[in-house]
Protein backbone atom coordinates (compact mmCIF):
# COMPACT_ATOMS: atom_id res chain seq x y z
CA UNK A 1 0.00 0.00 0.00
CA UNK A 2 2.99 2.26 0.82
CA UNK A 3 4.18 1.99 -2.04
CA UNK A 4 1.52 2.76 -4.28
CA UNK A 5 0.86 5.80 -2.83
CA UNK A 6 4.62 6.62 -3.34
CA UNK A 7 3.96 6.12 -7.01
CA UNK A 8 0.56 8.12 -6.94
CA UNK A 9 2.77 11.05 -6.06
CA UNK A 10 5.58 10.47 -7.81
CA UNK A 11 2.98 10.16 -10.96
CA UNK A 12 1.00 13.64 -9.83
CA UNK A 13 4.71 15.54 -9.11
CA UNK A 14 5.64 14.61 -12.87
CA UNK A 15 2.80 15.87 -14.08
CA UNK A 16 2.87 19.15 -11.80
CA UNK A 17 6.65 19.90 -13.34
CA UNK A 18 5.36 19.11 -16.93
CA UNK A 19 2.68 21.42 -16.07
CA UNK A 20 5.00 24.16 -14.91
CA UNK A 21 7.83 23.72 -18.23
CA UNK A 22 4.77 24.12 -20.39
CA UNK A 23 4.24 27.86 -18.79
CA UNK A 24 7.32 28.57 -18.73
CA UNK A 25 8.12 27.60 -22.20
CA UNK A 26 4.53 28.31 -23.97
CA UNK A 27 3.17 31.33 -21.90
CA UNK A 28 7.07 33.32 -20.87
CA UNK A 29 7.25 34.03 -24.64
CA UNK A 30 4.49 34.99 -24.96
CA UNK A 31 4.89 38.24 -22.76
CA UNK A 32 7.78 39.28 -24.80
CA UNK A 33 5.96 39.68 -27.83
CA UNK A 34 5.73 43.29 -29.33
CA UNK A 35 2.26 43.02 -29.82
CA UNK A 36 1.26 42.18 -25.81
CA UNK A 37 -1.45 44.60 -24.64
CA UNK A 38 0.79 47.30 -22.75
CA UNK A 39 -1.15 46.76 -19.65
CA UNK A 40 1.03 43.36 -19.44
CA UNK A 41 4.17 44.45 -20.46
CA UNK A 42 6.84 44.62 -17.54
CA UNK A 43 4.63 42.03 -15.63
CA UNK A 44 5.95 38.66 -15.97
CA UNK A 45 6.59 38.59 -12.45
CA UNK A 46 3.05 39.61 -10.79
CA UNK A 47 1.74 37.00 -13.32
CA UNK A 48 3.54 33.91 -12.68
CA UNK A 49 5.42 34.79 -9.33
CA UNK A 50 8.03 32.70 -8.47
CA UNK A 51 7.20 29.99 -11.33
CA UNK A 52 10.81 29.41 -12.68
CA UNK A 53 11.92 29.25 -8.79
CA UNK A 54 9.16 25.99 -8.08
CA UNK A 55 9.68 24.80 -11.53
CA UNK A 56 13.56 24.21 -10.66
CA UNK A 57 12.87 23.10 -7.05
CA UNK A 58 10.66 20.57 -7.79
CA UNK A 59 12.41 19.56 -11.18
CA UNK A 60 15.84 19.38 -10.10
CA UNK A 61 15.02 18.43 -6.09
CA UNK A 62 11.66 17.27 -4.94
CA UNK A 63 11.21 15.06 -8.12
CA UNK A 64 14.35 13.24 -8.14
CA UNK A 65 14.11 12.66 -4.03
CA UNK A 66 10.78 11.05 -4.80
CA UNK A 67 12.35 8.60 -7.60
CA UNK A 68 14.80 8.04 -5.21
CA UNK A 69 12.63 6.66 -2.35
CA UNK A 70 10.67 4.03 -5.06
CA UNK A 71 12.96 1.41 -3.55
CA UNK A 72 12.70 2.73 0.37
CA UNK A 73 9.01 4.14 0.33
CA UNK A 74 9.58 5.07 4.61
CA UNK A 75 12.48 7.04 3.37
Amino acid sequence: KLHRILEELLLTEVEYVRSLGYILTHYFPLLSRPDIPQDLRGQRGRIFGNLEKLYDFHCQHFQQELEACQAEPLR
